[in-house]
């Protein structure tokens, strides 16, 4: 078996659609990194001149109006309580200060973890296309078939091959997470050195990067594993954005009560250790009007992570069965 995932590993990183891959991570790690270095970068003198100026008229604003800017805040306020006794809309804090013109001084907590999602992102998307291409050219080429001549056990063959994705997958996850991380460090320690670094922040975006890396060997073995049910790449592929535009993006707008069983609802639950969403609540009163509203709710990190257990599970269940019985010639 080993020298099995040895083989398909070597036949991974030959592919051109694997260097392909790379070449498109590097670039969206190179466009992440540079975002995140204008995020962290100070204002420059004409930025700091204009966001002096935006203060000076808000502040001359707030001198003449400011008393009935406050009474308008707090009339809406109260209004907004009716339905959500929660309700602030800040009213004590109106007015202005330089400092909230400015730009902040980077942190550790307020820079990664949004780097650190979006290279999930983008890992992710390219696992699932080179793992795709990976089985489903083969299968599509016959190439499958003739590796079944000189190895018959398919169930090893299959494993070799899910095995060299999700490893290869991986590593290349592991990289870029450790990439972004190592640049955030980078730029607060330049801009910002003597920054205070939360209790348990390491922690925390540790795990992060642990639930993105996992993300992408998911999103490796996914594609491998359709590409393999439909025999194509492209089909794989097809199927996806199908998914995507019709169950996540129409029936999940139209049904808001679907959202806590959508892969994307669960995926940023994963990413993030817990999330919510949007639910319509809509309701008659005595008079017979008809309203709604949205209000919230929460989505754990137990759920997220069963959900997309079953579902890889249950993918993975299927395309062994298939892959059993089925001619591949």
């Amino acid at each position: 078996m080993r020298r099995l995932v040895a083989v398909e590993l070597r036949r991974l990183r030959a592919r051109r659609l694997t260097v392909i891959g790379l070449i498109g991570v590097v670039v969206g790690l190179a466009f992440m990194g540079y975002g995140m270095w204008d995020q962290a970068r100070p204002l420059t003198t004409s930025q700091r001149q204009a966001a002096t100026a935006a203060y000076n008229q808000a502040r001359q604003d707030w001198l003449a109006h400011g008393d009935q800017m406050r009474t308008d805040c707090l009339a809406g306020q109260a209004d907004a309580r009716k339905t959500d006794p929660k309700a602030d809309f800040g009213c004590d804090n109106m007015e202005p200060r330089l400092e909230n013109y400015g730009k902040p001084r980077p942190r550790l907590d307020d820079l990664v973890p949004s780097g650190l999602e979006g290279a999930a992102y983008l890992v992710a998307f390219v696992a699932f296309v080179v793992g795709a291409g990976f089985t489903g050219a083969e299968v599509a080429s016959g190439a499958l078939g003739t590796w079944l001549t000189f190895e018959p056990r398919r169930l090893r063959v299959l494993g070799s091959k899910l095995v060299a994705v999700v490893s290869g997958t991986a590593v290349v996850g592991t990289a870029a997470v450790g990439l972004v991380l190592t640049t955030g460090w980078l730029l607060v320690q330049h801009y910002n050195p003597g920054a205070h670094t939360p209790a348990g922040l390491w922690s925390t975006l540790s795990g992060q990067a642990g639930r993105a890396v996992a993300v992408t060997a998911a999103a490796g073995l996914a594609g491998a594993a359709l590409a393999l049910l439909l025999r194509h790449t492209a089909a794989a592929l097809g199927v996806v954005i199908g998914y995507l535009v019709v169950v996540e993006g129409l029936l999940g707008n139209r049904f808001s009560g679907v959202k806590p069983w959508l892969l994307q609802t669960n995926v940023i639950g994963w990413l993030e250790h817990g999330t919510s969403y949007g639910l319509d609540v809509c309701t008659v009163a005595p008079d017979g009007s008809y309203g709604c509203q949205t209000v919230r709710r929460a989505i754990t990190f137990g759920h997220s992570s069963l959900v997309l257990a079953v579902v890889l599970a249950a993918a993975l269940a299927l395309t062994v069965a298939v892959f059993r019985r089925r001619d591949v010639a």
